[in-house]
């Protein structure tokens, strides 16, 4: 019977394979159609974002001895320990962001500084960005808010801050219409979670490389004492035959 479907098979290849393509295509057309298809989620549709980005951040003095006659002033008030903070808002969703949405100021807040000195627009996607949350932009203690703004989509602008003393944490608030939060980031834990991710994947290879040159190592070193030992044997029986 084997014997019998096999020639069958050979016989008629070219119809055998069509007739096989067909019944796939059938089957999987039935799969899909009997099957639940996905309900559609909140997250699969478009949807308003504003993405708030900690680009980079660092001292502007570091001091490598403990002499602290060095002093900078910012107009006229001493500033102990400036931290310099470069943070990008930009619209990632996709819908415009109105100034109508604000029902209330976006605000940052560098909790554990002394004061927030300075704070002032540098970079956007056109001057008229600039202009409007520049005008809109008050500072206050450790806060920095901005009452409203008009961001299209994939536009941004950057903010340039001078902090006195090091923040514990920074937070964001706003309340937009269409967003329910905002999405975070840390450009520089992104980078060194990048780079230790790397790190661990490297020690990892090297790791998996030493167990099989170890493995290979053992694996030889067992096969040349086979060899050597089959060669001590026969140089046994060569000296007992000769003798």
């Amino acid at each position: 019977m084997r014997t019998k479907v096999c020639n069958f098979l050979k016989k008629y290849l070219g119809l055998t394979i069509i007739v096989s393509a067909i019944v796939g295509a059938i089957f999987s057309w039935a799969v899909t159609w009997i099957l639940p298809s996905p309900g559609v989620t909140a997250s699969d549709i478009p949807q308003k974002e504003l993405t708030c980005t900690l680009d980079y951040f660092y001292p502007m003095i570091t001091r490598k001895s403990s002499d602290n006659r060095l002093q900078l002033l910012y107009d006229g008030e001493p500033v102990n320990a400036p931290y310099v903070y470069v943070i990008t808002v930009a619209n990632t969703g996709a819908y415009a962001v109105t100034n109508e949405d604000f029902k209330d100021t976006f605000a940052i807040n560098f909790y554990g500084s002394s004061q927030l000195v300075y704070g002032q627009v540098v970079k956007s996607s056109n001057d008229a960005i600039t202009e409007e949350v520049s005008s809109n932009t008050k500072i206050d203690g450790t806060v920095l808010s901005v009452t409203d703004f008009y961001l299209n989509t994939d536009e941004s602008f950057e903010i340039y801050l001078i902090v006195d003393g090091k923040p514990d944490t920074i937070s964001y608030h706003s309340r937009i219409s269409g967003i329910s939060e905002l999405m975070l980031r840390d450009a520089p834990k992104e980078k060194r979670d990048i780079y230790l991710h790397r790190m661990m994947l490297f020690v990892c290879i090297g790791i998996i490389a030493l167990a099989v040159f170890s493995v290979y190592t053992y694996i030889q070193g067992k096969k040349l004492e086979k060899k050597y030992a089959k060669m001590f044997y026969d140089m046994l029986e060569e000296d007992s035959r000769e003798k």
